[in-house]
């Protein structure tokens, strides 16, 4: 029973230490267009009503301070879902996007997203579900399953070396030269439209920069 308590205590310190958002993220979420729901935010765009982004928070980060990366997105005509994952571990909630496609039957193109761990998790997600994903969308990530890569936009730091030893293709690769992993969550506009409209007309061209 002391071992469990013991394993229990040391789970609940490990996912406790997190990175917090700043302020810029915590002001967009007062913005009139991002929405709290149940699983996380949504950032309504007015344009392309049948087009929307699901996205995967990295493991131990504030699932809010991926708020500017989405509101640009969402700026550029695209409507994102942030989510939420329990204990800030994208493991934990894999399949959550299922959840919000079936509740906006509306939505007909479904690109989903993510960043570190929450990639892998969308990666997986997309692999089993590769009828209803258009697209997937790796930050600091690699795939980790099956997903066609010709519907795969990978982006990643010039000094991430842990995805970049990783990527053994160049389809569709976008290399942000003096990049590391944490400056994914603020990307400067320029960079989110690339992501934007990368796939805004359902085809993918290389990018490798």
């Amino acid at each position: 029973m002391a071992v469990v308590f013991g394993c229990t205590g040391a789970f609940f310190l490990y996912v406790s230490d997190y990175y917090r958002a700043d302020e810029t993220a915590l002001v967009v979420a007062k913005e009139e267009h991002v929405h709290r729901t149940e699983e996380g935010y949504l950032l309504s765009s007015k344009e392309n009503s049948d087009t929307a982004l699901i996205f995967y928070p990295g493991a131990k980060v504030e699932f809010n301070a991926y708020l500017p990366l989405m509101n640009g997105l969402c700026e550029a005509g695209l409507s994102c879902y942030l989510v939420e994952m329990p204990f800030h571990l994208a493991f934990f909630g894999m399949n959550i996007a299922g959840d919000i496609i079936a509740r906006n039957p509306d939505v007909k193109r479904w690109y989903i997203a993510g960043h570190s761990l929450g990639g892998a998790m969308a990666s997986s997600y997309a692999s089993a579900h590769a009828e209803t994903i258009e697209g997937l969308i790796l930050y600091g990530a690699y795939p980790n399953g099956d997903f066609p890569l010709e519907r795969t936009l990978t982006v990643y730091g010039s000094l991430n070396t842990s995805v970049a030893e990783k990527i053994d293709y160049t389809e569709n690769v976008v290399v942000i030269e003096g990049g590391q992993s944490r400056a994914i969550r603020r990307l400067r506009r320029a960079k989110r439209r690339r992501v934007r409209n990368h796939f805004e007309d359902g085809t993918a061209n290389d990018c490798h920069r």
